[in-house]
């Protein structure tokens, strides 16, 4: 066959011939060792190699070409073009697809995703290590293993200001190649591989197999032989807090921190297991410059200004439970604020110490301050869900049905920061309106805006502003500078940031908020992520930039001067009757107040958890809908966090289901604590599952399909509980399937199409538990009683039997396991 080459065709031949050396240049480069580098070079000077690379190319290139005449010339013989006669090929496919569909589920391939769903969930594969160049955690495919004499170790010159005794760093790592350097090299040591110690100290191996494990963001810095932005030389070191610093109670940090947040609300409920949630925006403003500005710590009189406490439940808690969230130990704030006088460089440089204040603090018990002005609602939490802003927990009712023993009593004995017995810390660090009534995002904007316009108003006519439904609390007029200020979150948080160093801003290299939070949450130390409002407060602030980098983008639209010149028309008294009229459900009248909240929730579309939000997204479920049709199926995706091994492995307590002792397994009450206590373990299960599930479940981009059959397309979104954890609603379109007028023709005149599509729903759907009895086995209401009323033992009682690992697909009874599993579960 003679081939012709048309100009487009010889310019992609060059351009395939560019990729393909670049390619090289890359392969090359990533080549880990000495050794791949010298076989590539052989390799490239083979020429037997290099002739069979290009004949393997040349070969594909001809057959695409080949494929391409063949297609251009049977358009060219029908009279249409190229793209029309795909668009047919495609459209015949479509007839094809919608003729046999549903097919019959393949038991083959159900077994493969599964198999493949389980080698991705093993925890070999799942769990976690430090990098050494960043101290960030990451999993096995993120991160290399690279011998110390391929590293450039003068990128991990220690910085001067680092130098200081003060800081506690220690530079030698037992290991002459770094300590010998002549600099202090800062790496995080639990990155580092060392080698088995050797017989001969004079063994040159011992100095040559060293090995740092370095993740893949950094490794491609130092590639290019550059300091990786989030490094620890890179201003990012932040210190372990020390031990007089940890287990602190909520008002004994608001004593030793120089900057606080506008109101710390502590709502307490005699609920066991309660998560932590966001209200309302964060700002942090510095302490009463008149008083306070240079002197620690705060006077106890004025620690009610600061901190509010409201308990929800049935009469008063008891006063020796409140003591573990509510004391004040004058014996550990002396101690804590010693050694920041010491070594944090912010206290050192900028307060001063005042004993007056520190001998007036008591010994174990709480202020008087916060207990006269403590609130108390007489409400029973578990029939005030709404209120609370919380369901009831599944584990209260798993509890009552496998109680242990000792299980209350250990419970009560925590000393834990967020943890008060029975009483529970629930929705701390926000300005939360007092009666917790829900409204409408339009009459919060409107009464912001009235808020504003009264203070205006009654001060030029000398009036008494109107007070409103929110708790004030005196501070500073002026916020701290979230842009500019790099000692906004170490003077917020001094037990996060004990050596006063290593806040958002003022680095060589520029690491932006979203990074710098993002590394902090999944850094080694788990402080961050486990504090009680540290993330919301960095969530709060990335929120708030993104509405003001929108809000710019608003001011260019043309409209902009119209919009201005109505809302400069508004009175007060415009905007009390569009509050009126807005909580009354009748239309706005005064023009300029649509053209307001037009131009106000315009501003959201791209601002995290807002209404607008939500209501891109809904437009783009519309528009996959306008170009794939109707969809398939609604699936919801529930992961149990509190009885998966993955989210004790993620918040610190691995723990061996097969092999672990029952009396060693941990408690369910101990399995909430730690999932409360760090959240980020709960949100990276959920997000470790819900991608194995669509790679490998629902089989997105797989040839061969899935268990639900040939994927075409999937929505997913992700909502919270009321109770905190996070669940999955998704839409799938399915290859083939029918619109609903096609879907109700077939099911009323084709028989045979009725018969496949019971056939498929019922394998893919189960209402009852039927499939998983023998012949001879019925499920009646007194096995049921029985199950759940019968003695449980040891391990029953403490682990849930969603704990058991998924059989082994290759044992010859793996179908009667399976079968015996789901059953225990579904009991």
């Amino acid at each position: 066959m003679v081939i012709i080459e048309t100009r487009g065709e010889s310019r992609k031949k060059k351009d395939r011939k560019r990729k393909a050396s670049r390619r090289a240049i890359r392969q090359f480069r990533r080549s880990d060792n000495e050794k791949s580098k010298q076989h590539m070079i052989k390799l490239r000077q083979d020429k037997n190699y290099n002739q069979t690379c290009n004949l393997i190319s040349k070969n594909k290139r001809q057959k695409k070409i080949e494929i391409r005449l063949t297609k251009d010339l049977l358009a060219k013989s029908k009279n249409i073009s190229l793209r029309i006669l795909e668009m047919d090929e495609e459209f015949n496919d479509t007839i094809n697809n919608h003729a046999t569909w549903p097919q019959k589920i393949n038991q083959e391939i159900s077994k493969n995703t599964l198999a493949q769903f389980i080698d991705q969930t093993n925890l070999n594969e799942l769990r976690e290590l430090p990098c050494a160049t960043c101290s960030r955690l990451h999993n096995n495919k993120n991160y290399k293993k690279i011998p110390l004499n391929e590293i450039n170790l003068s990128l991990f010159k220690t910085p001067p200001e680092l130098s200081d005794p003060s800081f506690e760093i220690n530079f030698h790592y037992e290991y002459p190649d770094i300590d010998n350097c002549g600099y202090n090299i800062l790496l995080d040591r639990t990155g580092l591989i060392y080698p088995p110690e050797p017989q001969n100290t004079n063994d040159s191996i011992f100095q040559a197999s060293l090995s740092l494990r370095i993740c893949n963001i950094c490794y491609t810095y130092l590639r290019k032989d550059k300091i990786p932005s989030l490094s620890l030389v890179n201003n990012m070191w932040i210190g372990p807090t020390p031990p007089c610093l940890q287990d602190l109670t909520i008002p004994e940090q608001l004593i030793i921190s120089p900057g606080y947040l506008c109101i710390n609300l502590i709502q307490l409920t005699d609920k066991r297991h309660t998560y932590h949630k966001l209200r309302s925006h964060i700002i942090t403003l510095p302490q009463n410059p008149v008083s306070l500005v240079n002197v620690l710590p705060l006077p106890i009189f004025r620690l009610c200004e600061y901190l509010k406490v409201v308990f929800v439940g049935k009469g008063k808690p008891p006063v020796n439970l409140l003591k573990k969230i509510l004391q004040v130990r004058k014996s550990r704030i002396t101690a804590a604020l010693k050694w920041l006088f010491e070594h944090n460089v912010l206290f050192k440089n900028n307060f001063n110490f005042d004993k007056n204040s520190l001998d007036l603090l008591p010994e174990g018990e709480i202020p008087e301050s916060l207990t006269w002005t403590t609130t108390t609602l007489n409400l029973d939490s578990q029939n005030i869900e709404h209120f609370t802003g919380y369901t009831q927990d599944s584990i209260d009712n798993f509890e009552s049905n496998n109680n242990d023993s000792d299980e209350d009593n250990e419970f009560s004995e925590s000393t834990d920061n967020n943890t008060i017995g029975s009483a529970c810390e629930l929705r701390p660090s926000g300005i939360v309106h007092t009666n917790d009534t829900l409204i409408s995002k339009k009459e919060l904007t409107l009464l912001s805006f009235q808020r504003l316009m009264n203070n205006v108003t009654h001060k030029n006519h000398n009036h008494e502003p109107l007070r409103s439904q929110i708790i004030l609390v005196p501070h500073d007029n002026t916020p701290l500078n979230e842009y500019s200020d790099e000692f906004l979150f170490p003077a917020s948080f001094p037990v996060l940031y004990p050596y006063g160093i290593g806040g958002h801003e003022g680095r060589p290299l520029h690491v932006s908020l979203r990074q710098y939070t993002n590394h902090l949450i999944c850094h080694r130390d788990p402080k961050f992520r486990q504090h009680r409002s540290f993330p919301f407060v960095a969530f709060n602030i990335l929120q708030r930039r993104e509405v003001s980098s929108e809000t710019y983008n608003l001011t260019r639209n043309y409209n902009f001067e119209r919009s201005a010149n109505l809302i400069a028309t508004l009175k007060s008294e415009d905007i009390s009757i569009a509050i009126n009229q807005e909580q009354n459900k009748q239309p706005i009248t005064n023009p300029a107040i649509p053209e307001l909240l037009k131009n106000v929730n315009s501003s959201g579309p791209r601002l995290m958890a807002s209404p607008q939000s939500r209501t891109r997204m809904r437009n783009e479920i519309r528009a996959v809908i306008t170009r794939d049709g109707t969809p398939s199926l609604f699936i919801t995706i529930n992961p149990a966090d509190l009885h998966s091994p993955i989210v004790m492995m993620y918040a610190g307590k691995e723990i061996d289901v097969k092999n672990l002792p029952p009396e060693n397994f941990p408690k369910t009450t101990e399995r909430a604590r730690l999932a409360h206590l760090d959240p980020s373990a709960v949100a990276k299960y959920f997000d470790v599952t819900i991608r194995c599930i669509i790679n490998t479940i629902i089989g997105y981009d797989q040839k061969d399909g899935s268990v639900f059959g040939t994927i075409k397309n999937y929505y997913g979104v992700v909502e919270y509980q009321d109770r905190g954890t996070p669940h999955c609603h998704m839409l799938i379109w399915l290859h083939g399937a029918l619109d609903s007028i096609s879907l109700r023709k077939k099911l009323k005149n084709d028989n045979d199409f009725r018969q496949r599509l019971l056939q498929y729903i019922s394998e893919i759907v189960r209402e009852d538990l039927s499939y998983l009895m023998t012949e001879n086995e019925f499920l009646t209401d007194e096995m049921l009683e029985f199950e759940y009323t019968r003695p449980k033992t040891i391990l029953e009682k403490r682990m849930h039997p969603s704990f058991q690992p998924i059989p082994d697909l290759r044992l010859p009874n793996f179908d009667e396991n399976f079968r015996t599993n789901l059953l225990s579960i579904a009991k």
